[in-house]
Protein backbone atom coordinates (compact mmCIF):
# COMPACT_ATOMS: atom_id res chain seq x y z
CA UNK A 1 0.00 0.00 0.00
CA UNK A 2 1.44 3.35 -1.06
CA UNK A 3 1.26 6.10 1.50
CA UNK A 4 1.85 9.70 0.48
CA UNK A 5 4.24 11.70 2.60
CA UNK A 6 4.35 15.45 2.94
CA UNK A 7 7.85 16.57 1.96
CA UNK A 8 7.33 20.18 2.90
CA UNK A 9 5.55 23.47 2.36
CA UNK A 10 6.41 25.05 -0.97
CA UNK A 11 5.99 28.40 -2.66
CA UNK A 12 4.47 28.64 -6.14
CA UNK A 13 7.05 30.03 -8.54
CA UNK A 14 4.70 31.07 -11.39
CA UNK A 15 0.98 31.75 -11.73
CA UNK A 16 -0.82 28.56 -12.78
CA UNK A 17 -2.73 28.45 -16.05
CA UNK A 18 -6.46 27.78 -15.68
CA UNK A 19 -6.50 24.73 -17.97
CA UNK A 20 -3.79 22.77 -16.19
CA UNK A 21 -3.22 21.17 -12.78
CA UNK A 22 0.57 21.53 -12.89
CA UNK A 23 2.56 24.16 -11.05
CA UNK A 24 6.21 24.93 -10.53
CA UNK A 25 7.00 25.03 -6.86
CA UNK A 26 10.03 25.95 -4.76
CA UNK A 27 10.52 23.68 -1.73
CA UNK A 28 12.94 25.14 0.83
CA UNK A 29 13.57 21.69 2.33
CA UNK A 30 15.02 20.51 -0.98
CA UNK A 31 16.86 23.72 -1.89
CA UNK A 32 18.08 25.18 1.43
CA UNK A 33 20.91 27.14 -0.22
CA UNK A 34 18.71 29.00 -2.70
CA UNK A 35 18.57 32.74 -2.21
CA UNK A 36 17.07 35.70 -3.98
CA UNK A 37 13.84 35.75 -5.97
CA UNK A 38 12.31 32.42 -6.92
CA UNK A 39 12.31 31.97 -10.68
CA UNK A 40 10.37 29.45 -12.71
CA UNK A 41 12.78 29.83 -15.63
CA UNK A 42 15.56 27.22 -15.64
CA UNK A 43 19.11 28.42 -16.24
CA UNK A 44 21.64 26.81 -18.51
CA UNK A 45 24.85 25.86 -16.66
CA UNK A 46 28.02 24.18 -17.84
CA UNK A 47 29.22 21.04 -16.07
CA UNK A 48 32.46 19.01 -16.50
CA UNK A 49 32.42 15.24 -16.16
CA UNK A 50 34.57 12.21 -16.97
CA UNK A 51 33.38 9.80 -19.66
CA UNK A 52 33.99 6.03 -19.87
CA UNK A 53 37.40 6.57 -21.49
CA UNK A 54 38.55 8.74 -18.60
CA UNK A 55 38.32 11.92 -20.63
CA UNK A 56 36.91 15.13 -19.26
CA UNK A 57 33.92 16.40 -21.23
CA UNK A 58 31.83 19.51 -20.84
CA UNK A 59 28.03 19.58 -21.18
CA UNK A 60 25.28 22.17 -20.82
CA UNK A 61 22.51 21.40 -18.34
CA UNK A 62 19.25 23.13 -17.42
CA UNK A 63 19.28 23.95 -13.73
CA UNK A 64 16.42 25.22 -11.60
CA UNK A 65 15.51 25.35 -7.92
CA UNK A 66 11.82 24.68 -8.66
CA UNK A 67 10.06 21.40 -9.40
CA UNK A 68 6.85 20.48 -11.23
CA UNK A 69 3.98 19.23 -9.07
CA UNK A 70 0.45 18.11 -9.92
CA UNK A 71 -2.73 18.94 -8.03
CA UNK A 72 -4.41 16.23 -5.99
CA UNK A 73 -7.66 16.96 -4.18
CA UNK A 74 -7.12 16.07 -0.54
CA UNK A 75 -9.62 18.36 1.21
CA UNK A 76 -12.85 18.67 -0.83
CA UNK A 77 -13.99 15.50 -2.59
CA UNK A 78 -16.53 17.37 -4.76
CA UNK A 79 -14.12 19.86 -6.25
CA UNK A 80 -12.96 18.86 -9.74
CA UNK A 81 -10.73 21.79 -10.72
CA UNK A 82 -7.43 22.77 -9.21
CA UNK A 83 -7.14 26.12 -7.38
CA UNK A 84 -5.82 28.98 -9.52
CA UNK A 85 -2.74 29.59 -7.39
CA UNK A 86 -0.49 32.50 -8.17
CA UNK A 87 3.15 33.27 -7.71
CA UNK A 88 3.85 33.32 -3.98
CA UNK A 89 0.98 31.06 -2.92
CA UNK A 90 1.83 28.46 -0.32
CA UNK A 91 1.14 24.80 -1.05
CA UNK A 92 1.73 21.52 0.71
CA UNK A 93 3.78 19.11 -1.44
CA UNK A 94 3.40 15.32 -1.22
CA UNK A 95 5.23 12.34 -2.70
CA UNK A 96 4.68 8.61 -2.87
CA UNK A 97 7.82 6.80 -1.70
CA UNK A 98 9.74 5.36 -4.62
CA UNK A 99 8.17 7.73 -7.17
CA UNK A 100 9.49 10.97 -8.60
CA UNK A 101 6.10 12.60 -9.22
CA UNK A 102 5.11 15.33 -6.78
CA UNK A 103 1.58 16.35 -5.76
CA UNK A 104 0.33 19.58 -4.27
CA UNK A 105 -2.69 20.97 -2.44
CA UNK A 106 -3.40 24.34 -0.88
CA UNK A 107 -1.86 25.15 2.47
CA UNK A 108 -4.24 27.50 4.28
CA UNK A 109 -6.36 30.21 2.66
CA UNK A 110 -3.74 32.10 0.63
CA UNK A 111 -6.11 35.07 0.33
CA UNK A 112 -3.19 37.44 0.01
CA UNK A 113 -2.07 35.87 -3.26
CA UNK A 114 -5.32 34.54 -4.78
CA UNK A 115 -6.98 36.79 -7.36
CA UNK A 116 -9.22 35.67 -10.25
CA UNK A 117 -10.33 32.04 -10.00
CA UNK A 118 -12.32 29.39 -11.88
CA UNK A 119 -13.75 26.57 -9.74
CA UNK A 120 -15.76 23.48 -10.75
CA UNK A 121 -17.76 21.27 -8.38
CA UNK A 122 -19.49 17.93 -9.04
CA UNK A 123 -21.93 16.09 -6.78
CA UNK A 124 -23.02 12.55 -7.56
CA UNK A 125 -26.75 12.34 -8.31
CA UNK A 126 -27.05 8.71 -9.43
CA UNK A 127 -28.32 5.94 -7.14
CA UNK A 128 -26.29 3.42 -9.15
CA UNK A 129 -23.52 1.76 -7.13
CA UNK A 130 -21.61 0.37 -10.09
CA UNK A 131 -18.06 1.65 -10.41
CA UNK A 132 -18.64 1.97 -14.16
CA UNK A 133 -21.30 4.67 -13.71
CA UNK A 134 -19.89 7.73 -15.51
CA UNK A 135 -19.57 10.97 -13.61
CA UNK A 136 -20.84 13.13 -16.47
CA UNK A 137 -23.55 15.82 -16.65
CA UNK A 138 -26.28 13.18 -16.79
CA UNK A 139 -25.36 11.71 -13.39
CA UNK A 140 -24.17 14.71 -11.40
CA UNK A 141 -25.19 18.10 -10.11
CA UNK A 142 -22.59 20.61 -11.28
CA UNK A 143 -21.57 24.10 -10.31
CA UNK A 144 -19.08 26.50 -11.87
CA UNK A 145 -17.85 29.77 -10.39
CA UNK A 146 -15.50 31.94 -12.42
CA UNK A 147 -14.55 35.33 -11.06
CA UNK A 148 -12.29 35.58 -14.11
CA UNK A 149 -15.27 35.43 -16.50
CA UNK A 150 -17.85 36.92 -14.12
CA UNK A 151 -19.88 33.70 -14.34
CA UNK A 152 -21.82 31.42 -11.99
CA UNK A 153 -23.60 28.30 -13.25
CA UNK A 154 -25.62 25.51 -11.63
CA UNK A 155 -26.98 22.41 -13.35
CA UNK A 156 -29.07 19.53 -12.01
CA UNK A 157 -29.77 16.11 -13.49
CA UNK A 158 -32.57 13.53 -13.58
CA UNK A 159 -30.45 10.55 -12.59
CA UNK A 160 -32.32 10.04 -9.32
CA UNK A 161 -35.82 10.24 -10.78
CA UNK A 162 -36.14 14.02 -10.74
CA UNK A 163 -39.12 15.14 -12.83
CA UNK A 164 -37.10 17.87 -14.57
CA UNK A 165 -33.56 19.21 -14.76
CA UNK A 166 -32.57 22.88 -14.43
CA UNK A 167 -29.71 24.93 -15.83
CA UNK A 168 -29.04 28.32 -14.23
CA UNK A 169 -26.40 30.77 -15.42
CA UNK A 170 -25.53 34.19 -14.01
CA UNK A 171 -23.36 36.20 -16.39
CA UNK A 172 -22.38 39.34 -14.51
CA UNK A 173 -20.02 40.42 -17.29
CA UNK A 174 -22.92 40.77 -19.74
CA UNK A 175 -25.54 41.57 -17.09
CA UNK A 176 -27.77 38.59 -17.98
CA UNK A 177 -29.26 35.66 -16.06
CA UNK A 178 -30.47 32.54 -17.89
CA UNK A 179 -32.83 29.94 -16.42
CA UNK A 180 -33.63 26.84 -18.46
CA UNK A 181 -35.40 23.54 -17.90
CA UNK A 182 -35.57 20.15 -19.54
CA UNK A 183 -39.18 20.88 -20.59
CA UNK A 184 -37.97 23.83 -22.74
CA UNK A 185 -39.06 26.57 -20.39
CA UNK A 186 -36.72 29.58 -20.40
CA UNK A 187 -36.31 32.79 -18.42
CA UNK A 188 -33.92 35.52 -19.54
CA UNK A 189 -33.35 38.41 -17.13
CA UNK A 190 -31.32 41.12 -18.87
CA UNK A 191 -30.59 43.57 -16.08
CA UNK A 192 -28.31 45.67 -18.27
CA UNK A 193 -30.98 46.29 -20.93
CA UNK A 194 -33.93 46.31 -18.50
CA UNK A 195 -35.80 43.33 -19.95
CA UNK A 196 -37.33 40.11 -18.65
CA UNK A 197 -38.64 37.26 -20.82
CA UNK A 198 -40.34 33.95 -20.05
CA UNK A 199 -41.28 31.41 -22.71
CA UNK A 200 -42.38 27.79 -22.66
CA UNK A 201 -42.69 24.86 -25.03
CA UNK A 202 -46.37 25.64 -25.66
CA UNK A 203 -45.61 28.94 -27.37
CA UNK A 204 -46.52 31.27 -24.49
CA UNK A 205 -44.35 34.39 -24.12
CA UNK A 206 -44.31 37.02 -21.38
CA UNK A 207 -41.86 39.87 -21.93
CA UNK A 208 -41.05 43.16 -20.24
CA UNK A 209 -38.77 45.30 -22.41
CA UNK A 210 -37.91 48.60 -20.75
CA UNK A 211 -41.30 50.40 -20.74
CA UNK A 212 -43.27 47.82 -22.76
CA UNK A 213 -45.01 44.60 -21.75
CA UNK A 214 -45.92 41.88 -24.26
CA UNK A 215 -47.93 38.76 -23.47
CA UNK A 216 -48.53 36.12 -26.13
CA UNK A 217 -50.83 33.22 -25.16
CA UNK A 218 -51.85 30.66 -27.81
CA UNK A 219 -55.16 29.94 -26.05
CA UNK A 220 -56.38 32.02 -23.12
CA UNK A 221 -55.56 34.79 -20.63
CA UNK A 222 -57.59 34.85 -17.40
CA UNK A 223 -57.81 37.86 -15.08
CA UNK A 224 -59.67 37.48 -11.77
CA UNK A 225 -60.09 40.10 -9.07
CA UNK A 226 -62.64 40.19 -6.25
CA UNK A 227 -62.99 43.97 -5.95
CA UNK A 228 -61.93 45.45 -9.25
CA UNK A 229 -59.60 45.64 -12.25
CA UNK A 230 -58.44 49.12 -13.23
CA UNK A 231 -57.12 50.04 -16.68
CA UNK A 232 -55.96 53.60 -17.32
CA UNK A 233 -54.44 54.59 -20.64
CA UNK A 234 -54.66 57.16 -23.42
CA UNK A 235 -55.65 54.60 -26.07
CA UNK A 236 -57.26 51.20 -25.56
CA UNK A 237 -57.44 49.08 -28.71
CA UNK A 238 -59.41 45.83 -28.97
CA UNK A 239 -59.47 43.48 -31.96
CA UNK A 240 -61.76 40.45 -31.75
CA UNK A 241 -64.18 38.42 -33.81
CA UNK A 242 -66.70 38.65 -30.98
CA UNK A 243 -67.01 40.40 -27.62
CA UNK A 244 -69.26 38.83 -24.97
CA UNK A 245 -70.13 40.77 -21.81
CA UNK A 246 -72.28 39.44 -18.99
CA UNK A 247 -72.81 42.37 -16.60
CA UNK A 248 -75.62 43.64 -14.39
CA UNK A 249 -75.07 47.30 -15.26
CA UNK A 250 -72.96 49.12 -17.83
CA UNK A 251 -72.12 52.81 -17.39
CA UNK A 252 -70.41 54.82 -20.09
CA UNK A 253 -69.25 58.41 -19.68
CA UNK A 254 -68.11 60.35 -22.71
CA UNK A 255 -68.68 60.36 -26.45
CA UNK A 256 -69.43 57.21 -28.42
CA UNK A 257 -68.50 56.75 -32.07
CA UNK A 258 -69.73 53.60 -33.79
CA UNK A 259 -69.07 52.22 -37.29
CA UNK A 260 -70.93 49.15 -38.52
CA UNK A 261 -74.23 47.37 -37.87
CA UNK A 262 -75.91 47.18 -34.50
CA UNK A 263 -78.46 44.63 -33.33
CA UNK A 264 -80.35 44.98 -30.07
CA UNK A 265 -82.64 42.50 -28.36
CA UNK A 266 -84.63 44.08 -25.54
CA UNK A 267 -85.64 47.57 -24.47
CA UNK A 268 -83.67 50.72 -25.14
CA UNK A 269 -84.01 53.66 -22.78
CA UNK A 270 -82.34 57.04 -23.15
CA UNK A 271 -82.35 60.14 -20.98
CA UNK A 272 -81.08 63.25 -22.71
CA UNK A 273 -80.63 64.43 -26.25
CA UNK A 274 -79.94 62.19 -29.22
CA UNK A 275 -78.06 63.70 -32.15
CA UNK A 276 -77.43 61.88 -35.41
CA UNK A 277 -75.65 62.98 -38.57
CA UNK A 278 -76.65 60.93 -41.59
CA UNK A 279 -79.57 58.82 -42.63
CA UNK A 280 -81.59 56.60 -40.32
CA UNK A 281 -83.12 53.43 -41.72
CA UNK A 282 -85.42 51.20 -39.72
CA UNK A 283 -87.34 48.00 -40.40
CA UNK A 284 -90.22 47.60 -38.00
CA UNK A 285 -92.53 49.78 -35.94
CA UNK A 286 -91.65 52.82 -33.83
CA UNK A 287 -93.65 53.77 -30.73
CA UNK A 288 -93.01 57.17 -29.19
CA UNK A 289 -94.35 58.98 -26.15
CA UNK A 290 -94.01 62.73 -26.60
CA UNK A 291 -93.83 65.21 -29.44
CA UNK A 292 -91.83 65.10 -32.66
CA UNK A 293 -90.61 68.22 -34.44
CA UNK A 294 -89.07 68.35 -37.90
CA UNK A 295 -87.51 71.30 -39.74
CA UNK A 296 -87.86 69.42 -43.03
CA UNK A 297 -90.51 67.42 -44.82
CA UNK A 298 -92.19 64.44 -43.16
CA UNK A 299 -93.22 61.91 -45.77
CA UNK A 300 -95.57 58.98 -45.48
CA UNK A 301 -95.16 56.91 -48.60
CA UNK A 302 -98.32 54.91 -47.86
CA UNK A 303 -100.34 57.07 -45.49
CA UNK A 304 -100.17 59.29 -42.44
CA UNK A 305 -102.78 58.58 -39.81
CA UNK A 306 -103.82 60.05 -36.49
CA UNK A 307 -105.71 58.06 -33.91
CA UNK A 308 -108.98 58.35 -35.94
CA UNK A 309 -108.22 60.01 -39.28
CA UNK A 310 -106.32 58.84 -42.37
CA UNK A 311 -104.58 61.56 -44.37
CA UNK A 312 -105.28 59.81 -47.68
CA UNK A 313 -108.77 58.40 -47.04
CA UNK A 314 -110.54 60.83 -44.71
CA UNK A 315 -113.72 62.73 -45.77
CA UNK A 316 -115.03 66.24 -44.95
CA UNK A 317 -118.63 67.22 -44.36
CA UNK A 318 -120.48 70.50 -45.30
CA UNK A 319 -118.59 70.84 -48.55
CA UNK A 320 -119.47 74.12 -50.37
CA UNK A 321 -118.39 75.77 -53.60
CA UNK A 322 -116.38 78.94 -53.69
CA UNK A 323 -114.71 80.25 -50.63
CA UNK A 324 -116.62 78.20 -48.16
CA UNK A 325 -114.98 76.27 -45.35
CA UNK A 326 -115.57 72.57 -44.82
CA UNK A 327 -116.07 70.90 -41.53
CA UNK A 328 -113.25 68.97 -39.83
CA UNK A 329 -112.37 65.50 -41.20
CA UNK A 330 -114.86 62.78 -40.47
CA UNK A 331 -113.33 60.03 -38.28
CA UNK A 332 -113.08 56.68 -39.96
Amino acid sequence: MNIMHCIGIGVVAATKDTNTDQILVYIPNLFPNADGRISANPKQVERTSVNAQGEQVKSNLLHSNVLPAYWKNMTDSNRTSSPDVREGSKVAVYQVPGQNKLYWTLDGLNTETMRLETVFYNWSASPEVSENTPGDINNTYQMKISTRDGLMALRTSQANGEKVAFDIQINAMDGVMHFGGSENGFIVWDELNHSFTYSNADGAIFKIDKKSLTAVMPELINLFATKGINIKTELLQLQADQIDADVKLTRWKGDWEYTGNKKQVGDYEQTGDFTQTGNYEQTGDTMRTGNSTSTGIVQGLTDVQTATVSLNLHEHGAVQNGEGVTSPPIPA
